[in-house]
């Protein structure tokens, strides 16, 4: 009996291996064409991850040089001539908005994470030129990689809905920005301003929570010493 299933066991495997062979014959072209594919799309994947994306990192930030020179002399000389050739140029050198389009991810490489940054310069160099619509379209669509560049660039997107007097949306985004990142500088501020936006959208319930978050949650903050002052508005109103 043994011998029996023994001999039938082997009689299985012969098939299935002639089978296999069969099938080999018939689909070899189809074989070589998967095989070739999975190589050349491991061999995409690595140029990707190893020469393009580090080349493309590395050409983004030479052409953006100029740009982030202008940006920052803008932002320490509050000068707006500066801000406008960060994001447009000045004629020579190209501005974010160019860079952006630039180098933005293409088949060939992922997007640089500077492209990334450049979207939050183009929004903040937007928002104080007084281009509030830019400013929300590139701050939304940066992506901050570590919480306190995420809870900032909420703040400076409900800081343009402020300024297009959407009240209502900057306090969404004032309350989210405080919860991305509770620490004491950016999360009091952030309290703070959607306090204010409630108070002018007379929601003086939401301005007392606001407040009076601050007033129980950071009192190493900024805000601190006068925040009594502004529930008191709060409450009287």
């Amino acid at each position: 009996m043994k011998e029996q299933i023994e001999e039938k066991n082997v009689e299985m495997e012969s098939n299935l291996l002639i089978r296999a062979q069969e099938f080999v014959k018939k689909n070899q072209k189809m074989l070589i064409i998967c095989g070739t594919a999975i190589v050349v799309i491991a061999a995409f994947f690595c140029l990707r991850a190893f020469v393009f994306t580090p080349n493309a990192q590395k050409a983004a930030a030479q052409d953006g040089f100029y740009a982030e020179n202008y940006y920052m002399s803008g932002i320490d000389n509050n000068n707006a001539e500066d801000l406008q050739k960060a994001l447009d140029g000045d004629g020579k050198h190209p501005g974010f908005k160019k860079l952006i389009d630039k180098h933005s991810g293409s088949l060939m490489h992922s997007t640089p994470a500077i492209v990334n940054t450049y979207r939050y310069y183009a929004g903040v160099s937007a928002l104080r030129l007084g281009k509030y619509d830019d400013a929300i379209k590139y701050l939304e669509d940066y992506n901050g990689k570590d919480y306190y560049t995420a809870s900032i660039k909420l703040m400076a997107e409900a800081d343009a809905y402020v300024e297009k007097g959407d009240n209502k949306k900057a306090v969404e985004l004032y309350v989210k920005s405080s919860e991305t990142n509770p620490n004491d500088m950016t999360a009091p501020a952030a309290l703070f301003k959607a306090g204010m936006c409630c108070l002018m959208l007379n929601d003086n319930e939401g301005a007392l929570k606001h407040f009076n978050a601050i007033k129980t949650k950071y009192p190493q903050s900024v805000e601190y010493p006068t925040v009594d002052y502004y529930i008191g508005i709060a409450e009287a109103k």
